[in-house]
């Protein structure tokens, strides 16, 4: 299933970046190191489910960071970077989609992120609060 918000993150991104036939070229409305945190950031957030799924997401997150009680909690969900990561340092607080397969539109949560001898990783990773449903349109003529 494609998702709309999906495609239309890859449209601007592919607009702020460009393409041309010897590889990618950075527009000047998109620093480098903006694309370069965004890639970083993406594939960390890639790595969440499956280690979740091992039941070990301490080594995705930084030294003290808020490390999850239950990284079970987290393998029944899938996530992806909402936004281009615009903020400069050693730390983010960036837009993260996260979305439960057949449960339609994703859910929103900010995540901060912290760069660690040169390398990102997690510091808080909330999971949406309370239950999590489906809406179910229930309008009858």
């Amino acid at each position: 299933m494609i998702r709309i918000r999906n495609v239309l993150m890859t449209l601007a991104v592919t607009a702020l970046v460009g393409c041309n036939p010897t590889g990618p070229a950075i527009a000047s409305q998109v620093p480098k190191e903006v694309v370069e945190r965004s890639k970083a950031l993406d594939e960390l957030v890639g790595k969440v489910k499956p280690a979740a799924e091992r039941g070990d997401l301490a080594p995705l997150f930084a030294a003290g960071g808020k490390v999850p009680k239950n990284p079970q909690d987290y393998a029944r969900y899938s996530f992806s970077l909402g936004q281009l990561p615009m903020s400069d340092g050693d730390e983010c607080k960036v837009n993260v989609e996260i979305e439960m397969p057949n449960m339609g539109d994703p859910f929103d949560a900010t995540w901060t992120f912290k760069r660690e001898n040169g390398e990102w990783r997690l510091f808080d990773a909330p999971l949406p609060k309370g239950s999590v449903r489906r809406e179910v349109n229930t309008d009858r003529d």
